[in-house]
């Protein structure tokens, strides 16, 4: 692998092999993905090939906490989701009542992707991933207290099986079918630095004409719910999903944070988090694309649409979930 190459093809883990190995990051052998282990967690990584296909990095703590711990844990996530483009925080408890700390991330790769861009998001996983597993141990210590031993039986045992996130299904929309679909596995094509007027053209093609502008980003209007587009730092690529229920930020916060930590561990390309403000609990949602290598055309199309569609049936199923009715507008 060149990791200057600007020829985009399709993303195997053979090439993520090669990216880890070029980090200089420790690989356990595995056959269906690739584990990298650290010192408080360890990463798998997986190419998952449903629609939309994604290359997934999810990463566990290497301890568990109890039950009674979930409100802690559970204020943790939310606000390490609100103030951080990424990794996603989540919790997942299980059969015994043990609840375990999970991040992770997801990137489109339906349209493949240069080796420069691989190697910016195993980079950009590995730094982050490292932060919020600080952050983390910083607060409850106990999650970083695993002698050598139990570590190494953690990797050998996520080499085994899988513990990326569930499957999820793709999901029929109007706004896919104009989709591109990639018929080559290589593609050479123009990458260029993702801007808001590129963004404001890929909104254009979708028929999405009623946006405005400021030096900040974009903002529209799409079936009821208020969306923005931004290019956030690093830089990232970040479209944002706003519903306002006003909800009561003292018995209703747990309640919604659990319905955005289910969300965000069945929709990998999401993250949902609650934002309290003068009116009361609310809820974002963001997708979230490092662009640091920039995008080609088609790249950038299938992020818009992707985010777009996504988030929409996110908030379909959340407001439901929360109040018995949809917050989104649907024709």
């Amino acid at each position: 692998m060149s990791f200057e190459d600007g020829t985009i093809s399709e993303v195997t883990l053979d090439r993520i092999r090669a990216a880890a190995t070029y980090m200089g990051l420790p690989v356990v052998e595995a056959e269906n993905s690739v584990v990298v282990p650290a010192e408080t967690h360890v990463t798998v990584i997986t190419v998952q090939e449903e629609s939309p296909r994604t290359l997934s990095f999810t990463s566990r703590a290497r301890h568990s906490a109890a039950l009674a711990d979930i409100a802690e844990l559970a204020q943790l996530c939310n606000e390490w989701n609100h103030d951080r483009l990424g990794p996603t925080a989540t919790l997942v408890v299980g059969d015994d009542g043990s609840v375990e700390v999970v991040a992770r991330v997801s990137v489109l790769v339906v349209d493949g992707l240069s080796d420069a861009q691989v190697l910016d998001h195993m980079q950009l996983y590995e730094s982050t991933s490292k932060l919020f597993f600080r952050e983390l141990s910083n607060a409850r210590p106990e999650f970083s207290d695993l002698s050598p031993d139990q570590r190494e039986t953690q990797d050998q045992d996520a080499a085994k099986r899988s513990i990326g996130h569930r499957q999820h299904r793709g999901v029929e929309d109007s706004v896919l079918r104009n989709a591109v679909q990639q018929e080559e596995d290589t593609v050479e094509s123009s990458i260029k630095p993702v801007t808001l007027d590129r963004i404001l053209t890929s909104l254009e093609s979708l028929g999405i004409t009623r946006v405005q502008r400021d030096p900040e980003g974009l903002m529209a209007w799409i079936n009821g719910i208020a969306f923005g587009f931004f290019v956030d730092n690093g830089p990232s690529f970040l479209v944002k999903g706003h519903w306002d229920p006003g909800l009561d930020p003292e018995n209703d916060a747990l309640r919604i944070f659990l319905l955005c930590n289910d969300l965000n561990c069945e929709k990998p390309l999401l993250k949902a988090y609650t934002h309290t403000d003068d009116d009361g609990l609310q809820v974002r949602i963001e997708y979230t694309a490092s662009v640091v290598q920039g995008l080609n055309d088609d790249q950038l199309d299938s992020h818009v649409m992707h985010a777009l569609n996504l988030i929409l049936h996110a908030l379909d199923d959340i407001s439901r979930d929360a109040t018995g009715s949809s917050a989104v507008d649907w024709p």
